[in-house]
């Protein structure tokens, strides 16, 4: 009978626990009547910012304004066109310029307009690939590059170790 009871109380705390917290998208548990604050100031402005990436997940680009429709289109015609590409160019320039880590990976974080100028790299209005290299056991960044996607040059935002 003490088994059993046991049993039961254990059933019965965790359907308990699992009613009283809802589990959230970072995986931290939050009671269920907190709402999440309006997001105001540099956090409202940082949401704003263009970044052109999630079109590229577009299911039907019928359903996306002319202006959207019109980066992809000149996404397409670009000398990078996709997030393969730009992970490729990356990659080679980390590689060769610095060497890259066994335990380190990259991922195209963001698809930004350029709002400079820059010499032997983009055009202002030019989008820009962003590629982090991570290392995979704790997430620490090693390196930031960025690929033109017009013109295929790069540009790394640490100096490289050697």
């Amino acid at each position: 009978m003490r088994v059993t009871s046991n049993v039961n109380c254990f059933l019965v705390g965790s359907v308990l626990a699992g009613t009283l917290t809802v589990s959230t998208a970072s995986g931290l548990a939050e009671p269920p009547d907190v709402k999440p604050e309006k997001t105001t100031g540099h956090q409202a402005e940082a949401r704003n910012v263009l970044d052109f990436l999630s079109l590229l997940d577009a299911p039907d680009r019928s359903k996306l304004t002319d202006e959207q429709r019109d980066v992809l289109k000149r996404l397409d015609r670009s000398k990078v066109p996709t997030v393969a590409e730009a992970e490729k160019a990356a990659t080679q320039y980390k590689f060769k310029a610095d060497g890259l880590l066994a335990e380190e990976g990259s991922k195209v974080t963001g698809l930004v307009p350029l709002g400079v100028d820059v010499p032997g790299f983009a055009k202002q209005g030019e989008l820009i690939w962003i590629v982090q290299f991570r290392i995979f056991r704790h997430g620490a960044l090693t390196q930031e590059v960025w690929v033109s996607s017009s013109t295929g040059a790069t540009r790394a935002m640490f100096p490289p170790r050697r």
